[in-house]
């Protein structure tokens, strides 16, 4: 019910003579349905992930986010159709190489920046078994580092070590505690 009122409040909003005193941006929206979807609470972030979607229809990381959410609710066969459309718009979406299905397993990390960076780690924990893989990435280009993993289907949490600092995926708003820590969060199918 929570999440109905604000929808019609950003409605309001938006139209109001104060609009430009709000952030409505697609950014905006996409925080506020990943927020929903960490939390488990897939009807309110469908219906934001959704009204990203109507308010910036080109976006496919809005279309992405929406892929996710049906994902995570157990909807493989409406999310595959949702990274379809992602696929065909914008192939290199970032969001497609963590959720989307991969013939091989093969994933690939890229973390982006750090460009002043003597090593980077990748930390993947199965979140059923317990196995973990740590992986170093590799920069070919000043700022981008990367590593491709072989990820059997499951899911996991993950996070980079950066020197001697943890970092979640900055470009991954999928997010799940391991114990105490904040870890970015994906599914291999």
């Amino acid at each position: 019910m929570a999440v109905a009122q604000a929808l019609k409040k950003y409605a309001s909003l938006k139209i109001s003579p104060n609009h430009r005193a709000y952030d409505f941006s697609e950014g905006e929206l996409e925080k506020v349905a990943y927020d929903l979807l960490n939390t488990q609470k897939f009807g309110e972030a469908l219906r934001v992930f959704r009204l990203n979607i109507e308010s910036y229809p080109s976006s496919t990381n809005a279309k992405a986010g929406l892929a996710n959410a049906l994902l995570l609710q157990g909807k493989s066969h409406a999310a595959d159709q949702e990274y379809l459309k992602v696929r065909r718009a914008d192939p290199s979406n970032y969001y497609l190489n963590l959720f989307s299905h991969h013939e091989d397993n093969l994933i690939p990390f890229i973390l982006l920046g750090f460009e002043e960076a003597k090593e980077v780690t990748l930390f993947l924990r199965n979140t059923t078994s317990g196995a973990l893989v740590s992986q170093a990435l590799k920069t070919n280009e000043k700022g981008k580092w990367n590593t491709n993993v072989k990820v059997p289907p499951g899911q996991y949490t993950y996070s980079f070590r950066v020197d001697d600092s943890f970092i979640v995926d900055p470009r991954n708003r999928m997010t799940k505690y391991a114990g105490r820590y904040l870890n970015s969060y994906l599914i291999s199918r």
